[in-house]
């Protein structure tokens, strides 16, 4: 497994201060948080002279921007596509093999859940055909709140099963999964339940209560046992680490180096003797 940084946490940065930032700190790629104002060609000759893999892009389609794939409000859900195609074409240009999928939100409550997940799911049947033609995955990231459509391992799993395409599947994410810990299953049987669909993972760590986003080692998971498991199911992407960003993250450098500082000595620990 190889690690990388996600850029939100500089978010106040441009790309190259944050690739040069990631690169003198040992990370071997990074996740970009939104697209780069750049042809994905330019960019991938950046991030090559850095030594650095792009290994996941964030889609800037999401609620939070105004659009929507899931949309019952037709100009919502096509500028969502238009966003999310816009992004697989630049993963594909620029060399990178995950888009984020986030931010299905399915509210107003009073409109039928199902017209939610219908529109969401012929969405990523559009989606997942450009996608496995450009030979990117498509990673559904949950959020862990009723107002997301994809809010649970199990709501991803049915969806991807009823998209039926090999192009989709889930971001494992440690810090929403810990979250779900207290009502359902350990990280690890987490792990068992999604790992034929996993084709990218997030890392960070919380107490538990709330998405703390905190750089790995400094919560309640036990970090040597999920990645044992990670291991053990043979994951080989990128341990990716997601901390905040903006007005939420007090320390980048810090955190930035302290997750990969940890990261390190944890797998380190886990490889065999002259491995």
């Amino acid at each position: 497994m190889k690690l990388a940084l996600c850029t939100k946490v500089f978010q106040y940065l441009h790309f190259r201060d944050s690739l040069e930032v990631a690169r003198q700190y040992g990370y071997e790629g990074v996740e970009l948080d939104r697209l780069p104002h750049m042809a994905p060609g330019m960019f991938r000759s950046m991030t090559d002279s850095y030594k650095l893999a792009v290994c996941s892009i964030h889609s800037e389609a999401h609620v939070a921007r105004g659009t929507n794939i899931a949309s019952g409000n037709a100009d919502k859900r096509h500028a969502g596509l238009t966003e999310t195609e816009r992004a697989i074409n630049f993963a594909a240009g620029c060399g990178c093999a995950v888009v984020q999928i986030k931010g299905m939100y399915c509210w107003p409550y009073r409109s039928p859940f199902k017209g939610f997940w219908e529109r969401a799911r012929t969405s990523l049947r559009r989606l997942s055909k450009l996608a496995e033609s450009q030979n990117v995955k498509l990673a559904l990231h949950f959020k862990y709140s009723v107002a997301y459509l994809i809010n649970a391992p199990w709501a991803g799993i049915h969806m991807i099963e009823e998209v039926g395409s090999p192009a989709l599947g889930l971001t494992f994410d440690t810090g929403i999964l810990n979250l779900m810990t207290r009502h359902a299953t350990s990280l690890v049987g987490f792990l068992e339940i999604m790992s034929r669909y996993i084709v990218h993972v997030h890392v960070s760590d919380n107490d538990g209560m709330s998405d703390q986003r905190l750089p790995p080692g400094s919560g309640s998971i036990q970090w040597h046992v999920l990645l044992s498991k990670l291991m053990d199911i043979g994951y080989d992407g990128f341990l990716s680490v997601d901390l905040h960003g903006g007005f939420q993250q007090r320390d980048p450098d810090g955190q930035a180096y302290q997750s990969i500082t940890f990261l390190r000595g944890a797998l380190d620990e886990l490889r065999p003797a002259g491995g």
